[in-house]
């Protein structure tokens, strides 16, 4: 038992450890330059309209300090309120109904199909903001200067998740100090030469490069749209990552449903590469299988259990100090963020286990192979 406790707390201290190095490269690429002439941009707002705190959320984008012309178009559903296209008026922002949505379809997806028709056709960069994002100063300027950037076509936001309660911190430490900050995806896949994965909470990408990929209805049937959307783009040219965090707020989210959500998004990866399956409770979790197979050993080698977990914790703190500091800020959070992170992560993979269905804006889905999805009820 103590070779199956070696080999689990070595194997995530190496890979903790390249993690460390993958993230610094990363960081020294991601501040891209400014353009010297900043693109027309619109930016396009999916909703089904009855999100939490929406209002506030929209509210952040006016005024924003994009240096150029930038056009606001939402797409919601039904259920927004009539305070809200209220205020995206004032702001002259271009608000539009999304109408007769095919049944089972990806309704993000469908609203940004018809934002995008409703969107400036001299617009050169196309930005999507999720509902829940709260725009930060400086979020659009960093997302665009990332997406024309010499070979790149597209680019994200790296986001942290904001919810009620102890939600709030599981979200962040899940998202912000992980192995699955997106930072820690993006350096690793530019280490071993792979197109850096695009999460669709805040992303940016040239308007010659999104027409050629067929804009956004090719995701419409299928459950990841950013998965499908960023390896088409991917074709095109290089996915960068802007500085610039996307603070994504949901006041009303609780644990259960923040891990209901992370089981979501590892349905989702699964469906869209199955190889990842393994890698939630191996890679992302892996704090929770030190910690087990140590208790195998404790009783009678408990300083060697000691030492190990010891060594595997403060790589893992490291880790976290670093993403913090340089990207999602409160680096103080740091010295719990292993322990939380991990049994958020490990919590959503066993919840993850039973994916017959998924429940997400209102709908029921079926995931096929590939993320394509299979049938829906509930809510149109």
């Amino acid at each position: 038992m103590s070779a199956v406790f070696a080999a689990v707390a070595g194997g995530t201290a190496a890979f903790t450890a390249v993690q460390l190095v993958a993230v610094q490269r990363q960081l020294v690429a991601t501040r891209a330059p400014e353009p010297a002439r900043w693109p027309s941009v619109a930016v396009l707002r999916p909703c089904e309209g009855a999100e939490p705190a929406i209002l506030e959320r929209f509210a952040s984008a006016f005024p924003d300090d994009y240096p150029g012309a930038v056009t606001h178009v939402v797409a919601h559903g039904s259920a927004l309120a009539p305070d809200v296209r209220e205020l995206l008026g004032a702001h002259g922002a271009v608000v539009v109904e999304s109408r007769d949505a095919p049944a089972g379809c990806n309704r993000k997806a469908f609203h940004l199909c018809t934002a995008l028709a409703a969107a400036p056709a001299d617009a050169e960069v196309i930005v999507a903001l999720d509902a829940d994002v709260e725009v930060a100063p400086g979020l659009l300027r960093a997302l665009v200067a990332a997406a024309v950037a010499p070979g790149a076509v597209a680019s994200f936001a790296p986001p942290v998740q904001q919810g009620a309660g102890a939600a709030s911190r599981l979200g962040r430490a899940a998202f912000a100090g992980s192995p699955h900050a997106f930072v820690v995806l993006a350096g690793l896949s530019r280490m071993l030469g792979q197109p850096a994965p695009m999460v669709g909470c805040a992303v940016a990408m040239r308007r010659d490069a999104l027409d050629a990929a067929g804009g956004f209805a090719p995701s419409v049937r299928v459950i990841g749209d950013d998965l499908a959307l960023g390896e088409a783009l991917a074709r095109r040219g290089s996915i960068s990552m802007a500085h610039v965090p996307a603070d994504c707020r949901n006041p009303t989210q609780r644990t259960g449903s923040l891990v209901a959500q992370l089981a979501r998004w590892i349905r989702v990866a699964v469906a869209h590469g199955p190889w990842r399956a393994a890698s939630y409770p191996l890679v992302f979790a892996p704090m929770v299988l030190v910690a087990a197979a140590g208790a195998l050993v404790a009783a009678s080698q408990p300083a060697f259990v000691v030492t190990g977990l010891a060594g595997v914790y403060a790589l893992r703190v490291a880790l976290a100090w670093q993403l913090r500091r340089a990207v999602y800020g409160a680096p103080w959070e740091c010295l719990a963020d292993p322990w939380l992170a991990d049994a958020t992560w490990f919590a959503a993979t066993l919840a993850a286990a039973w994916p017959a269905r998924t429940r997400w804006a209102g709908n029921t889905y079926r995931i096929g192979a590939g993320g394509r999805l299979r049938a829906a009820e509930g809510a149109p």
